[in-house]
């Protein structure tokens, strides 16, 4: 091997990982580290003491009212034009603090969906794009929930009296079919599946096969489940029942009836 060879090799530079030196600086031993090498570890140091000195700093203004308000305003500025932007501003807004966000953000799309169908289509698209397991508990929760407190039973002479009571109940209806409206959006973006889907349409149908004061009311909601999911499979395992509800004159009113007839027809155009 020639000199200049051995030289070079002499002279090669060492390279050290980065822990290394945080090692040495806070080991007993005494080891030599270049004063450039101290001075790129501290100003390493202060980024990072700096960074979470700000984290630390957001934590103590977090601000849950005022990050739940922009939530709600950015729902109610949704349309099928802005519907990118807002999302993006969703879920920045969810990133600040997920754990305590995320409760009031589903059932403030669980609402809004079930007081607007109209956009309902356009809640469960926002709702997918923060959807995990997470969210899913949560969402089954609230949605049991609302069933609960939208089969409040009235008496019918009450209704006579109090007309406030009247609209209420009509209220009620109008809110219970915009939640399984909800749900059929979710289903064809994929988010409810089949197995969940069956679940909710054996629940109306368990609700009519029982001498519940709202029938009706549940047959005008799984009409309108069954049209919108408009899946043939799903017709034919409850077409018996439907045929049966079709001829029960004495339970069910002629406009009610009308309207399982016309699930009957859209079924056979399938």
């Amino acid at each position: 091997m020639s000199k200049f060879r051995k030289q070079q090799q002499q002279q090669k530079v060492k390279t050290y990982d980065v822990n290394y030196f945080y090692n040495q600086r806070h080991s007993g031993r005494k080891t030599y580290i270049p004063q450039n090498a101290l001075n790129v570890l501290n100003i390493r140091t202060k980024i990072n003491l700096n960074v979470n000195k700000k984290r630390l700093e957001k934590l103590k203004t977090f601000n849950k009212a005022e990050l739940e308000k922009k939530i709600n305003g950015n729902l109610n500025k949704l349309s099928k034009d802005n519907i990118k932007p807002i999302t993006t501003i969703i879920k920045a807004i969810l990133e600040e603090k997920k754990d305590v966000l995320l409760d009031y953000t589903v059932k403030n799309l669980l609402n809004k969906a079930i007081s607007q169908p109209t956009f309902c289509d356009l809640y469960a698209e926002v709702y997918q794009n923060f959807h995990s397991n997470e969210s899913k508990t949560l969402f089954d929760k609230i949605f049991k929930d609302l069933i609960n407190l939208l089969e409040n039973k009235y008496e019918m002479g009450m209704l006579d009296k109090n007309y406030d009571l009247f609209c209420k109940n009509v209220q009620d209806k109008t809110r219970f079919i915009g939640l399984f409206n909800f749900i059929t959006s979710l289903y064809h973006i994929n988010i409810v599946d089949r197995t969940t889907l069956g679940y909710y349409i054996d629940y109306l149908f368990n609700k009519l096969e029982s001498e519940d004061t709202d029938t009706e009311k549940y047959i005008e909601c799984l009409c309108k489940f069954l049209t919108k999911i408009n899946d043939k499979k799903v017709f034919e395992e409850k077409l018996e029942v439907l045929k049966r509800l079709k001829g029960e004159k004495e339970r069910i009113s002629a406009r009610y009836r009308f309207m399982i007839m016309d699930l009957l027809d859209l079924y056979k155009k399938m």
